[in-house]
């Protein structure tokens, strides 16, 4: 785009008048629903993958611990991984929608 076209755009946006412009757009609502689910995703991803690394009890007694298998462990670090890259995807994508 040259400048040209771009002064033609802004030339024709009254940027005084704002509420004339209110409520002409789902983008900033698109954008701020993916920074939210970018930023949850993200939280479970670190959740899971925390986890999954280290054995966390409830109530800490011994007599209550489960053994998780070494295959479920890498399940859940591998989509802990997926959850977080996939957050900071959407998180990313937010910021250039809005």
């Amino acid at each position: 785009m040259d400048l040209f076209s771009m002064s033609n755009v802004l030339l024709d946006v009254d940027f005084y008048n704002s509420e004339a412009y209110a409520g002409d757009s789902f983008l900033p609502f698109i954008g701020f629903m993916l920074f939210l689910i970018g930023i949850v995703a993200l939280f479970i991803g670190a959740v899971k993958i925390i986890a999954a690394k280290r054995d966390f009890h409830i109530f800490f007694d011994k007599r209550n611990e489960i053994e998780m298998s070494k295959l479920k462990s890498q399940k859940n670090i591998k989509t802990g991984i997926v959850l977080v890259v996939l957050g900071a995807i959407c998180t990313i994508i937010s910021f250039f929608i809005l």
